[in-house]
């Protein structure tokens, strides 16, 4: 499918709400909530692009599960989660307990996002995911526009609970996202309902305060903090595996492929928003 269609005014702004970023954000953690420290220094582009040598080939097929997601939504998170589910994996997305790993309509589960809440809570023994329900894979743990982020808040207790896991974090243009999230759900023309953005702004997330995500912008400054963070924490503990995928790389069923020993034919984009991509829908492909 052709690229994501941005209209050219609209794809000026953006780019200047990027471009007049000028500091970056680190992120600590205290009492389970974030204090955000703006540093006086431009962003790098490190941030905002998937590393493509974090997985040995020597460790290619070799990965075990449960492999987490530690991504955002509208970042290929339904593709992961086809992808792992074609490969005949049990995987998760966005609602966990439920019957089978494939999109099961007569079963809706219980957000992720809450299950892994009630987990961290309680104290239970690991599996940290015990209200969660068994799965291989877990593409999707936050519940989107509704607020809620276990990757971030409870990034550390997720760590310590596999210190031998497999993680995910996923990539697109961040353009692209920012375009998506405000598009999504995807309505009728005139229609008003709001959008996963406007959810985002009227939350309270841990790094990404109400208020926060009035332009690409500060979304971007968010998910470059939650991404330094993932890369750091990780990076301690050489047991751990992070796989990172760029969602709109061309190659990036093969590479996906060779790192989890899986068929290439298994990865491609769904879920896409039916407005803005009538003909990828057709096809039943797409890219968020």
């Amino acid at each position: 499918p052709e690229p994501e269609q941005i209209n050219k005014p609209q794809q000026q702004s953006v780019s200047n709400e990027l471009k007049n970023v000028t500091s970056s954000t680190t992120t600590s953690l205290t009492s389970n909530r974030f204090s955000t420290t703006t540093h006086a220094s431009q962003f790098t582009s490190e941030c905002f692009k998937a590393r493509n040598n974090t997985i040995h080939p020597s460790n290619y097929g070799t990965l075990k599960p449960p492999y987490i997601n530690l991504g955002f939504p509208k970042m290929g998170t339904t593709s992961l989660h086809s992808f792992f589910a074609c490969a005949g994996y049990r995987s998760m997305h966005y609602r966990c307990n439920k019957r089978t790993y494939a999109f099961d309509t007569n079963n809706n589960g219980i957000a992720c996002a809450d299950c892994i809440q009630k987990s961290v809570e309680e104290g239970l023994p690991q599996p940290l995911f015990t209200k969660c329900g068994r799965a291989d894979a877990y593409s999707q743990l936050d519940n989107g526009g509704w607020g809620k982020f276990p990757q971030i808040e409870y990034l550390d207790e997720i760590l310590r609970a596999y210190p031998e896991g497999t993680f995910v974090l996923t990539f697109r243009t961040i353009e692209k996202w920012y375009h998506s999230m405000t598009h999504w759900p995807p309505t009728a023309i005139g229609t008003p309902k709001a959008q996963m953005s406007d959810g985002l702004r009227n939350a309270d997330i841990p790094g990404f305060p109400r208020g926060t995500g009035r332009n690409v912008g500060e979304f971007g400054r968010w998910f470059c903090s939650h991404v330094t963070r993932v890369r750091e924490a990780i990076g301690k503990n050489p047991m751990q595996h992070l796989v990172e995928i760029d969602i709109e790389d061309p190659r990036v069923g093969e590479y996906v492929a060779d790192v989890f020993d899986v068929e290439e034919g298994c990865w491609g984009h769904v879920n896409a928003n039916a407005r803005l991509y009538p003909e990828v829908n057709q096809s039943k492909k797409g890219r968020d």
